[in-house]
């Protein structure tokens, strides 16, 4: 009987050492994948960490954004006779401030943008279904307006964002 009380006994501290055993395995790689995470988060998230060796510094010089000014969407023919219903909104230069082309700050902040909405019939009116869905055809046609209306207001508008654009 003394001997089965032994066999138990050491039975029971082997499983608990094997219980101590998986512990600690678990608790190390737990502290592993922290340290890991702690060294390439950051890196891998796109945040933190510093640029590598000899990268070039962004010495861009760009005009400061303003205000955003939400036109309501038109509908226009795409050179096809398919139909768009396009919504822009421009960015415009801080020193702009807003108020439209030469106006006078006034309840409607779009006042004064008709010329951006002739120069969006005349860039997209010139497009098909087709060339704006192809890939890349949106976002050319888009710079063309971008170039258009940074002539058209000289220099006041810096940016076109579509809020809505829908072709048929």
């Amino acid at each position: 009987m003394a001997r089965k009380q032994a066999a138990d006994t050491t039975e029971a501290d082997g499983a608990a050492a094997a219980g101590k055993a998986g512990k600690v395995k678990v608790i190390g790689l737990a502290v592993a994948f922290a340290a890991v995470g702690a060294v390439l988060g950051p890196k891998l998230l796109g945040g933190g960490g510093s640029a590598p060796a000899g990268a070039a510094e962004d010495t861009t010089t760009t005009t400061e954004a303003g205000p955003v000014v939400v036109l309501d969407p038109i509908t226009l023919n795409l050179a096809d006779g398919h139909l768009l219903k396009v919504g822009l909104a421009l960015e415009l230069s801080a020193e702009a401030g807003g108020g439209g082309h030469g106006e006078t700050a006034d309840d409607d902040p779009t006042k004064g943008y008709a010329k951006a909405l002739d120069a969006a019939i005349d860039v997209f009116g010139d497009q098909t279904m087709g060339s704006l869905g192809a890939a890349g055809g949106r976002d050319a046609a888009k710079e063309g307006l971008e170039a258009a209306l940074h002539d058209l207001y000289h220099g006041e508008v810096v940016g076109v964002y579509f809020h809505e654009f829908v072709m048929q």
